[in-house]
Protein backbone atom coordinates (compact mmCIF):
# COMPACT_ATOMS: atom_id res chain seq x y z
CA UNK A 1 0.00 0.00 0.00
CA UNK A 2 1.17 3.83 -0.68
CA UNK A 3 1.86 5.75 1.52
CA UNK A 4 -0.25 8.56 0.20
CA UNK A 5 -3.46 5.72 -0.05
CA UNK A 6 -2.80 4.99 3.41
CA UNK A 7 -3.04 8.67 4.96
CA UNK A 8 -7.12 8.29 5.57
CA UNK A 9 -6.23 5.31 7.93
CA UNK A 10 -3.46 7.06 10.12
CA UNK A 11 -5.87 9.68 10.55
CA UNK A 12 -8.65 6.93 11.77
CA UNK A 13 -6.22 5.65 14.65
CA UNK A 14 -6.61 7.91 17.26
CA UNK A 15 -10.88 7.85 16.92
CA UNK A 16 -10.30 4.00 16.55
CA UNK A 17 -7.97 3.12 19.33
CA UNK A 18 -10.40 5.70 21.54
CA UNK A 19 -13.72 3.72 20.34
CA UNK A 20 -11.37 0.04 21.08
CA UNK A 21 -10.77 1.47 24.61
CA UNK A 22 -13.77 1.94 25.34
CA UNK A 23 -15.41 -1.21 24.61
CA UNK A 24 -12.54 -2.91 26.52
CA UNK A 25 -13.23 -1.32 29.39
CA UNK A 26 -16.53 -1.19 29.18
CA UNK A 27 -16.89 -5.33 28.46
CA UNK A 28 -14.31 -6.18 31.17
CA UNK A 29 -16.32 -3.79 33.57
CA UNK A 30 -13.88 -2.00 35.23
CA UNK A 31 -10.89 0.91 35.20
CA UNK A 32 -11.86 2.91 37.69
CA UNK A 33 -11.91 0.81 41.01
CA UNK A 34 -9.50 -1.69 42.78
CA UNK A 35 -5.94 -2.30 42.36
CA UNK A 36 -6.12 -1.19 38.81
CA UNK A 37 -7.80 1.86 38.66
CA UNK A 38 -6.67 4.16 35.80
CA UNK A 39 -7.58 7.30 35.50
CA UNK A 40 -9.53 8.57 31.97
CA UNK A 41 -10.04 11.91 32.66
CA UNK A 42 -8.05 12.68 29.23
CA UNK A 43 -10.08 10.97 26.95
CA UNK A 44 -12.47 13.26 26.35
CA UNK A 45 -9.28 15.83 24.97
CA UNK A 46 -7.86 13.10 22.75
CA UNK A 47 -11.88 12.58 21.46
CA UNK A 48 -11.93 16.65 20.23
CA UNK A 49 -9.33 16.18 17.55
CA UNK A 50 -9.76 12.63 17.24
CA UNK A 51 -13.47 12.64 15.52
CA UNK A 52 -12.48 15.56 13.64
CA UNK A 53 -9.51 13.35 12.61
CA UNK A 54 -11.87 10.85 11.68
CA UNK A 55 -14.06 13.02 9.56
CA UNK A 56 -11.31 14.29 8.05
CA UNK A 57 -10.08 10.44 7.12
CA UNK A 58 -13.89 9.97 5.71
CA UNK A 59 -13.36 12.87 3.36
CA UNK A 60 -9.96 12.34 2.39
CA UNK A 61 -10.82 8.88 1.22
CA UNK A 62 -13.99 9.90 -0.71
CA UNK A 63 -12.02 12.88 -2.72
CA UNK A 64 -9.01 10.61 -3.16
CA UNK A 65 -11.13 8.10 -4.73
CA UNK A 66 -13.11 10.09 -7.04
CA UNK A 67 -9.80 11.50 -8.46
CA UNK A 68 -8.06 8.12 -8.99
CA UNK A 69 -10.94 6.08 -10.65
CA UNK A 70 -10.05 2.81 -11.10
CA UNK A 71 -7.51 2.25 -8.44
CA UNK A 72 -9.06 0.49 -5.21
CA UNK A 73 -6.76 0.02 -2.57
CA UNK A 74 -6.36 -3.80 -0.88
CA UNK A 75 -9.30 -3.38 1.93
CA UNK A 76 -7.03 -6.04 3.87
CA UNK A 77 -3.77 -4.41 4.03
CA UNK A 78 -5.59 -1.32 5.02
CA UNK A 79 -7.18 -3.30 7.89
CA UNK A 80 -3.94 -5.34 8.84
CA UNK A 81 -2.07 -1.43 8.73
CA UNK A 82 -5.02 -0.24 11.15
CA UNK A 83 -4.50 -3.47 13.61
CA UNK A 84 -0.89 -3.07 14.15
CA UNK A 85 -1.00 0.84 14.30
CA UNK A 86 -3.89 0.41 16.99
CA UNK A 87 -2.64 -1.60 19.01
CA UNK A 88 0.83 -0.14 19.21
CA UNK A 89 -1.17 2.79 20.32
CA UNK A 90 -3.50 0.93 22.48
CA UNK A 91 -0.65 -0.97 24.15
CA UNK A 92 1.31 2.09 25.19
CA UNK A 93 -1.84 4.13 26.19
CA UNK A 94 -2.44 1.18 28.91
CA UNK A 95 0.89 1.24 29.88
CA UNK A 96 1.20 4.80 30.66
CA UNK A 97 -2.24 4.47 32.34
CA UNK A 98 -1.03 2.03 34.73
CA UNK A 99 2.60 3.49 35.25
CA UNK A 100 0.52 6.49 36.35
CA UNK A 101 -0.69 4.59 39.04
CA UNK A 102 2.09 3.18 40.20
CA UNK A 103 1.78 -0.12 39.05
CA UNK A 104 2.95 -0.90 35.77
CA UNK A 105 2.94 -4.26 35.09
CA UNK A 106 -0.89 -4.69 36.62
CA UNK A 107 -1.36 -3.92 32.50
CA UNK A 108 -0.70 -7.66 32.04
CA UNK A 109 -2.93 -8.88 34.42
CA UNK A 110 -5.81 -6.11 33.31
CA UNK A 111 -8.85 -7.57 31.80
CA UNK A 112 -9.80 -4.51 30.75
CA UNK A 113 -6.22 -4.88 28.32
CA UNK A 114 -6.52 -8.01 26.70
CA UNK A 115 -10.61 -6.91 26.05
CA UNK A 116 -9.00 -4.05 24.39
CA UNK A 117 -6.85 -5.72 22.21
CA UNK A 118 -10.11 -7.96 21.27
CA UNK A 119 -12.11 -4.72 20.47
CA UNK A 120 -9.00 -3.29 18.32
CA UNK A 121 -9.69 -5.79 15.83
CA UNK A 122 -13.07 -5.24 15.64
CA UNK A 123 -12.95 -1.62 15.68
CA UNK A 124 -10.05 -1.60 12.91
CA UNK A 125 -12.42 -3.48 10.39
CA UNK A 126 -14.76 -1.29 10.81
CA UNK A 127 -13.10 2.07 10.04
CA UNK A 128 -11.87 -0.04 7.05
CA UNK A 129 -15.42 -0.43 5.81
CA UNK A 130 -15.83 2.94 6.78
CA UNK A 131 -13.28 4.15 4.51
CA UNK A 132 -13.73 1.75 1.77
CA UNK A 133 -17.09 2.52 2.01
CA UNK A 134 -16.19 6.46 1.75
CA UNK A 135 -14.03 5.49 -1.25
CA UNK A 136 -16.75 3.52 -3.02
CA UNK A 137 -18.97 6.71 -2.77
CA UNK A 138 -16.26 8.96 -4.02
CA UNK A 139 -16.05 6.57 -7.13
CA UNK A 140 -19.35 6.38 -7.57
CA UNK A 141 -20.06 10.19 -7.41
CA UNK A 142 -17.84 10.54 -10.37
CA UNK A 143 -19.20 8.11 -12.30
CA UNK A 144 -22.06 9.73 -11.90
CA UNK A 145 -21.64 13.48 -11.93
CA UNK A 146 -18.45 12.97 -14.39
CA UNK A 147 -14.81 13.49 -13.93
CA UNK A 148 -13.18 16.72 -12.07
CA UNK A 149 -12.02 19.22 -13.61
CA UNK A 150 -9.04 19.40 -14.63
CA UNK A 151 -6.40 21.92 -12.80
CA UNK A 152 -4.02 23.88 -15.77
CA UNK A 153 -0.69 24.55 -13.55
CA UNK A 154 0.97 25.40 -16.19
CA UNK A 155 -0.55 28.55 -16.61
CA UNK A 156 -1.98 29.00 -12.95
CA UNK A 157 -5.27 29.79 -13.80
CA UNK A 158 -8.42 28.46 -12.28
CA UNK A 159 -9.70 25.09 -13.68
CA UNK A 160 -12.60 25.53 -16.30
CA UNK A 161 -15.50 22.83 -15.76
CA UNK A 162 -16.22 20.86 -18.72
CA UNK A 163 -19.14 19.51 -17.50
CA UNK A 164 -20.93 21.67 -14.33
CA UNK A 165 -23.10 19.25 -11.76
CA UNK A 166 -26.72 19.29 -11.98
CA UNK A 167 -27.47 21.23 -8.59
CA UNK A 168 -24.34 23.63 -9.88
CA UNK A 169 -26.09 24.00 -13.51
CA UNK A 170 -29.58 24.63 -11.39
CA UNK A 171 -28.32 27.26 -8.82
CA UNK A 172 -26.35 28.74 -12.06
CA UNK A 173 -29.11 29.25 -14.04
CA UNK A 174 -31.73 31.00 -10.93
CA UNK A 175 -29.43 33.35 -10.68
CA UNK A 176 -30.05 36.85 -12.25
CA UNK A 177 -27.55 39.67 -13.09
CA UNK A 178 -27.78 42.11 -10.74
CA UNK A 179 -25.83 45.45 -9.73
CA UNK A 180 -23.31 46.09 -6.68
CA UNK A 181 -24.52 45.31 -3.22
CA UNK A 182 -27.32 47.71 -1.40
CA UNK A 183 -25.51 50.02 1.23
CA UNK A 184 -26.85 49.91 4.06
CA UNK A 185 -27.38 53.25 6.76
Amino acid sequence: MRSARSTPAVLVVPAAVLVGHWLGYLVAGSGHEGSHAVQHGYLPAVAAVALPALAAAVVWAAVSSGRSRGHQQDGAAQVRFLVAAQWAVFVLQELIEHALVGDPLGVLSSPALWLGLCSQVAVAAAAGLLLRAASWAGGRSVAVLGSPPRWRAATGSWPVPTVLPPATALLLATVSPRGPPRRFR
